[in-house]
This record gives structure tokens, sequence and C-alpha cells, in this order.
């Protein structure tokens, strides 16, 4: 299992494609943890999307 961790803040207009290429990939035994750090935007929208749809995508957010 390999573990991607992406930090993001305010990423809505290309974490769908970034999330799009890890999932595009061919090997498959992977999680990819998505961590937000208070995002204003709709980066949150995008990435539930993700997290609906395939079990290996997981966030989580920063607090303060």
């Amino acid at each position: 299992m390999i573990s991607i961790v992406l930090p993001c803040y305010n990423r809505e207009k290309i974490i769908f494609y970034t999330l799009n290429s890890i999932k595009q990939q061919s090997f498959e035994n992977w999680e990819r943890i998505i961590i937000d750090d208070g995002s204003t935007d709709a980066t949150f929208t995008v990435v539930e999307k993700f997290i609906l749809n395939d079990k290996r995508f997981k966030k989580r957010y920063r607090t303060k």
C-alpha cells in the first residue's frame, strides 16, 4: 500500500486534475490523503465527489 499525501489550500480550479491523475494510474494499491488547510473556495466540494466514488480517497482538515 502506498499513501499519497496532498496538502491543499484553495485549489478548487486544479484539484480535480490532480486527483483524477492519481485515479487513472494502473497501480491500484494506494490511498490518497488530502489535507485541507482551511480552504475558503469550493475545494471541499470537488474532493467530496472523489471520496464518495472511491474509498481510496480520504480527507483530513487542519485545525487551528
